[in-house]
């Protein structure tokens, strides 16, 4: 968990000034430069990595072909992420049964030469035995630590407000989405009427 925490902290700070100057200097074209050279880092870093698993994971005809199926259901047919990605599991799960051969799991990162230096997480470590009883009090702990911000903000602001509608909003896409911005168009244009219609860069 505090490895966890410490590898987003950077990222959630970079993302909060990012956030806090658009609210403040929406209207000012170096602000607005700005952006657009990130998306295009941005864009180049999603292209750099995609070449990368695609050579990993496309061994083979069978996976160009899954590719191809996944990305025409997607973007032709709108069909739901999670449901592609159910389906692809389902498809894997079966495959790797049937034809091993053919749905093989690759590694990640490339051949190591040399002799590799002792791990962090080696032996000695006190394994976690698995159980109903222990995932059930995982979930409640989590469970009660994500419910709290949001009766904090309904007991302050009200149920019915901007920040409790934001906080179960971005809940709901969190647990739906499994990309980036992309799905979340629909769920933003179905969710015009209630309080987050009237949201301006400054809320």
């Amino acid at each position: 968990m505090v490895a966890g925490t410490l590898f987003i902290i950077p990222g959630f700070f970079v993302i909060l000034a990012l956030l806090a100057s658009y609210a403040v200097f929406q209207q000012t074209n170096i602000l607005t430069s700005l952006f657009y050279g990130i998306k295009a880092a941005v864009l180049a870093i999603v292209i750099e990595a995609v070449i990368r698993v695609s050579r990993r994971a496309l061994r083979n005809r069978v996976m160009v072909a899954l590719t191809a199926i996944a990305f025409i259901a997607l973007f032709f047919f709108a069909v739901p992420f999670p449901l592609v990605v159910l389906t692809a599991g389902i498809v894997g799960y079966v495959g790797a049964r049937q034809r091993p051969d053919l749905f093989a799991a690759g590694g990640h990162g490339g051949k190591s030469k040399g002799e590799i230096g002792p791990a962090v997480i080696n032996d000695n470590v006190p394994d976690v035995d698995p159980s109903w009883r222990r995932a059930m009090r995982v979930a409640v702990v989590w469970g009660c630590l994500w419910l709290l911000p949001w009766i904090v903000m309904g007991l302050a602001f009200g149920w019915g407000s901007s920040f409790a509608s934001v906080y179960v909003f971005f809940s709901q896409m969190a647990v739906v989405t499994f990309e980036g911005p992309t799905p979340y168009s629909p769920m933003w244009r179905r969710r015009r009427s209630s309080p987050l219609a009237g949201c301006s860069p400054g809320r």
